[in-house]
């Protein structure tokens, strides 16, 4: 089963930024785009647009939540390595 384009540039980042780089800035995004439809839903009375948008803003920070995680599993991994590391 072949990875899509999304599956395959969150690997790129994360093997070249760390893990949880790329749930951390897609996250950031997502907060972003709920914030603007928050706003949106207030200024044209759209209780239903409001909703969304808060509700996006609130899956933002749990995914970012999750790219914190995987980054510190990563750098527990890491002191582990090194603690048993014979030179």
């Amino acid at each position: 089963m072949s990875k899509d384009i999304n599956d395959q540039a969150k690997e790129v980042l994360d093997n070249a930024a760390g893990a949880g780089t790329s749930d951390k800035a897609g996250g950031k995004v997502k907060e972003i785009i709920g914030k603007a439809k928050e706003a949106v839903g207030n200024a044209t009375d759209n209780p239903k647009l409001k909703a969304e948008g808060e509700v996006e803003q609130s899956e933002g920070k749990i995914q970012q939540i999750a790219g914190n995680v995987k980054e510190a599993v990563e750098d527990v991994g890491e002191a582990i390595k090194h603690a048993f590391k014979k030179d």
